[in-house]
């Protein structure tokens, strides 16, 4: 699966949790110490991701970070 992919499907499963929580990415955003604009980018798969702040958001919506490397790797 290429990068672009991967982050697209990634956005798009924080872009899920977020509305299943019930949270505006204003709201997410302030719960993560990032800006609003940082977690529309996320969502819509555009640029890199930290790992910190990939695990703060896996952390915050209860996704141990196992779980998608499994899913992904066979492992």
């Amino acid at each position: 699966m290429s990068v672009d992919k991967s982050l697209k499907e990634f956005g798009k499963s924080i872009r899920f949790a977020r509305i299943e929580h019930n949270l505006t990415q204003k709201e997410l955003a302030a719960k993560l110490g990032l800006t609003r604009s940082q977690i529309q980018k996320i969502e819509n798969g555009e640029g890199n991701t930290y790992i910190k702040t990939i695990e703060r958001l896996l952390d915050e919506f209860n996704v141990p970070c196992e779980v998608k490397f499994i899913k992904k790797t066979g492992f």
